[in-house]
C-alpha cells in the first residue's frame, strides 16, 4: 500500500503512475518493434534514448511522490 505523506496528493500520484504506464507502453512497443537476430549488434537511436529517459524520469518522480519528499526534490517529467 502507497501511504501519501507532505503535500503529495492521491490525483498527483496517480498521473504520475498514469505517465509511468504510458512511458513504459512506448518504450516496449519501440523495443517489440527492432529486430531479434540472435548475436546482432543493434545501434540505439536517439528516440530510443529518449525512452528510456521518459521511463527513468517518471519512475523516479513516482518513487519521489511516494517517499513523500515531492517538496524536497525537484523532479522534471
Amino acid at each position: 500500500m502507497i501511504t501519501l505523506t507532505n503535500d503529495v496528493t492521491p490525483r498527483t500520484l496517480k498521473l504520475a503512475l498514469e505517465s509511468l504506464d504510458v512511458a513504459c507502453r512506448d518504450l516496449d512497443d519501440a523495443v517489440l518493434a527492432m529486430p531479434n537476430a540472435t548475436g546482432d549488434n543493434i545501434m540505439v537511436s536517439s528516440s530510443l534514448v529518449g525512452l528510456l529517459l521518459r521511463v527513468m524520469t517518471a519512475r523516479r518522480h513516482v518513487s519521489v511522490l511516494e517517499r513523500g519528499d515531492a517538496g524536497q526534490t525537484s523532479v522534471s517529467s
